[in-house]
């Protein structure tokens, strides 16, 4: 009671949920450069990958790992665990870099070369903008806020992990975000587009087709079938250059590497199942059954989507795919959690103290903060058996998509219940019509 009166006093004095956000982010993100400040770029190694030797190798190990095989031969020949599309991508990047170079050196080594190195970087950089531009006009408000909602998402700890990984990831949060911003516009085209941009980021990644539910919501049957279409080109066309897929075999290619991660620890992951082995690591419960969580995660999933279903504020829709994006996978690391960027700013629109804002909204105010900021405090540490460390970021990040999952199902099955109570208050009396007819 004590803190929803907490949260009550905050909405009587002026301070909206986009405030409390906003403040939020904006503090510890200050907080965590002054700190890597402090510390001489130290506190920066808590937060990133381990070895600093290995950056960016989430684009190098790719573009450059499969340049002996022959793309007719690369599904048959190689442990593949890309989609076509993201392999067509790769291809074509290989292509563009200086044989002298790539041809005798390994991936790592490749990577120091300027001409290599320097291709990586301006894509970067040009995704980079084009991320900002999107942000930039899918938040409304004035100028300022616009520039400060962007830099606070491009110093967030899932785009700087992102950003030092190098993963083609970026590439489809891009697409997704574009579809995220053009999917109600005014204009066709763009709507086009945004079921075009959906489809790739769904060849690219695969999970990202779950925003497609939010059409299914609003009941957008003929754009979702168009969608499912350009969904199902994106994976079949880029198969083509392969001479055909086998997609059970990639299944199970992709199934084997998320066994081997899960065998290798906590760090860095933030899936329902890896957050609650983490946590019930520390106590006396032990170890959970790997099945019945695996289930129960996936139930957990399933009752997340058909929460989408449910009539209400886009952000909620926008997050509970989120939180099924990144929660339900066995394994699912922490640059997945960029996809949060999209529900955040959703939330910032539609909670900007310009209609009465419940004491409920200042909790996901705060839970999405948790899901974005960078937490400048040294890492938990190895626990037993890991290959990569745990750190305060990631573990506070899978404690707050499962609280959100959560609250947002109590909230959307209560918001349910009123739905359909007031369906029936208004629903015609048929033993009243009959007597009057009579």
């Amino acid at each position: 009671m004590k803190f929803q009166n907490g949260l009550d006093c905050l909405s009587s004095k002026k301070i909206s949920p986009e405030k409390l956000l906003l403040t939020l982010w904006i503090f510890f993100e200050g907080l965590a450069l002054v700190q890597i400040i402090v510390t001489h770029g130290g506190a920066l190694g808590d937060l990133l990958f381990y070895d600093r030797l290995d950056t960016m190798m989430d684009f190098f190990n790719p573009v450059l790992g499969y340049r002996t095989v022959s793309p007719s031969n690369l599904y048959t020949d190689a442990v593949v665990i890309y989609p076509p599309l993201s392999m067509l991508v790769f291809y074509g990047l290989y292509a563009i870099l200086p044989r002298e170079v790539v041809l005798p050196c390994a991936p790592r080594e490749a990577r120091m070369e300027q001409g290599v190195f320097f291709v990586a970087l301006m894509l970067l950089v040009l995704l980079t903008i084009l991320i900002v531009f999107v942000l930039m006009d899918l938040r409304r408000g004035s100028s300022t806020q616009k520039k400060l909602c962007a830099l606070c998402a491009m110093f967030s700890y899932p785009m700087l992990f992102q950003i030092e990984r190098g993963n083609i990831l970026l590439l489809s949060f891009f697409l997704t975000l574009l579809f995220a911003h053009w999917m109600d516009s005014e204009h066709r085209v763009k709507r086009e587009l945004a079921l075009i941009a959906l489809a790739l980021a769904f060849g690219l990644k695969g999970y990202p087709a779950l925003f497609g539910v939010v059409l299914l919501s609003q009941k957008r049957w003929k754009e979702s079938i168009r969608c499912a279409i350009y969904g199902i080109a994106a994976f079949i066309l880029p198969a083509l250059c392969f001479r055909g897929v086998n997609l059970f075999e990639l299944l199970r290619a992709i199934g084997g590497v998320s066994d081997t991660a899960t065998v290798e620890g906590f760090g860095y992951k933030v899936n329902f199942s890896n957050t609650i082995r983490c946590v019930t690591s520390w106590t006396e419960s032990g170890t959970v059954e790997t099945s019945i969580l695996n289930g129960a995660c996936l139930v957990l999933g399933v009752l997340c989507l058909v929460a989408v279903l449910i009539p209400g504020e886009m952000w909620k829709k926008m997050c509970l795919v989120s939180v099924v994006v990144a929660g339900v996978p066995g394994v699912s690391y922490v640059y997945v959690m960029i996809f949060f960027l999209i529900p955040a700013f959703f939330f910032l629109n539609e909670n900007d103290g310009t209609k009465k804002q419940s004491w409920l909204s200042y909790v996901y105010a705060v839970l999405l903060a948790a899901c974005l900021v960078p937490l400048p405090f040294s890492g938990v540490g190895y626990i037993t058996g890991d290959r990569y460390p745990m750190n305060m970021t990631v573990l506070t990040e899978g404690i707050a998509i499962l609280c959100l999952a959560v609250i947002l199902l109590v909230d959307r099955s209560l918001a349910c219940r009123q739905f359909w109570k007031s369906r029936r208050m208004h629903q015609p009396n048929p033993d009243l019509n009959e007597t009057t007819n009579d």
